[in-house]
């Protein structure tokens, strides 16, 4: 088995993810201020991305109407 980690941009529309409810105005006014500080992190599927955590830096980077995010993309396969 082999694992791997890198770190990359990617447009926000090809990551498949369940859309959460709640506030993130504190972190939307965090991400204007000082950047993305954590990436979200992400796995391949499809024709795409499946995000693993993040889901709140997704839904704060999509309403501040940013295209692209950085992602920490996780990678495992059997040899």
């Amino acid at each position: 088995m082999r694992a791997g980690i890198v770190y990359i941009k990617v447009p926000i529309n090809s990551i498949q993810y369940e859309n959460i409810s709640g506030d993130v105005t504190f972190l939307k006014e965090s991400i204007k201020m000082y950047g993305l500080l954590q990436p979200v992190g992400i796995v391949p599927k499809d024709n795409g991305y499946k995000l693993l955590f993040g889901k709140r830096r997704i839904k704060a980077c999509k309403e501040l109407g940013q295209k692209y995010i950085h992602a920490v993309l996780i990678s495992v396969r059997e040899d």
